[in-house]
């Protein structure tokens, strides 16, 4: 049986547990000088779904994760829901042929929870030269000659596109249009600083910044109303397996993910970004 049930996520997440199972208390939360929000707030939550997966689920068995769920217990009982945007790109199977499946069957599952809508951006990938750290590193493990030592090798570049500016675009223009009383937003990104201090400084409305990882960003702290840990909800707040559909086949998690995700070389691109091949540096 799921520990989290689809469409009652605070009392199935009452109980938070961390990334080992460990019971933990209440999420700590940092609160920066700000109006409150009313008693009901109507709530927005924007998702950057790489960096989650990137920041708090890779390497976990908590990949199957309810995002509706885990975002109404991330929030305060004030805060009421009114849409959740989910923002990534179909990843390539040029690296790993199964990674799209993998991919697929979560998206079908998510888009099944209550007022979830997936926004995509591109993943692209190409063949590029790039430097390697030294001494070098493999994955599986080799004996490199003693002579020469490589400096450099031809590897596979892959880059997603265009979910952060989505993002960002979409909570500013939900802010000028006053969809919503407060937003919250999961994301390490700092690409997002900008649109977040926009929509805290400019329009004065608040944002909640629900951070996956533990030290979030201080530039993005920073500009946030306040911030709030999801990590504590993230094993409680799991899709059943399978998810069912009314009248139609039912949505299996994929296989493995129930296992530790193995961990391989992630490439670094120029800007310091970790790329974001499900092949070479996790598997969705």
């Amino acid at each position: 049986m799921s520990a989290c049930l689809i469409h009652n996520p605070l009392a199935a997440c009452r109980e938070p547990k961390g990334r080992h199972g460990r019971k933990l208390g209440r999420p700590s939360a940092f609160v920066a000088p700000f109006p409150g929000p009313s008693p009901v707030a109507g709530t927005i939550v924007y998702i950057d779904g790489f960096n989650l997966y990137y920041r708090a689920l890779k390497g976990t068995t908590h990949k199957w994760l309810d995002i509706a769920a885990m975002s109404a217990a991330a929030l305060p009982a004030g805060n009421q829901i009114e849409a959740i945007n989910y923002y990534t790109a179909h990843v390539s199977g040029r690296v790993d042929p199964d990674a799209p499946k993998r991919q697929h069957a979560y998206l079908r599952a998510i888009a099944t929870l209550p007022k979830v809508a997936i926004h995509f951006g591109n993943f692209m990938i190409s063949q590029k030269w790039a430097g390697l750290v030294q001494p070098p590193d493999f994955r599986p493990a080799i004996v490199l000659p003693a002579t020469p030592v490589p400096e450099v090798a031809y590897v596979w570049k892959t880059e997603e596109k265009g979910s952060d500016v989505n993002l960002g675009v979409h909570l500013v223009r939900d802010a000028f249009k006053g969809a919503f009383d407060v937003a919250a937003v999961i994301t390490n990104d700092t690409d997002l600083v900008e649109p977040i201090r926009i929509v805290t400084q400019e329009l004065g409305l608040p944002v909640t910044l629900l951070t996956p990882t533990a030290k979030p960003s201080g530039s993005l702290v920073k500009v946030a109303t306040n911030v709030r840990h999801i990590q504590p909800y993230i094993g409680p707040c799991q899709m059943p397996d399978p998810v069912p559909i009314l009248g139609k086949r039912a949505i299996s998690k994929p296989a493995g993910w129930s296992d530790m995700a193995p961990t391989a070389i992630a490439i670094r691109s120029p800007r310091g970004k970790e790329d974001l091949s499900f092949g070479v540096s996790g598997r969705i």
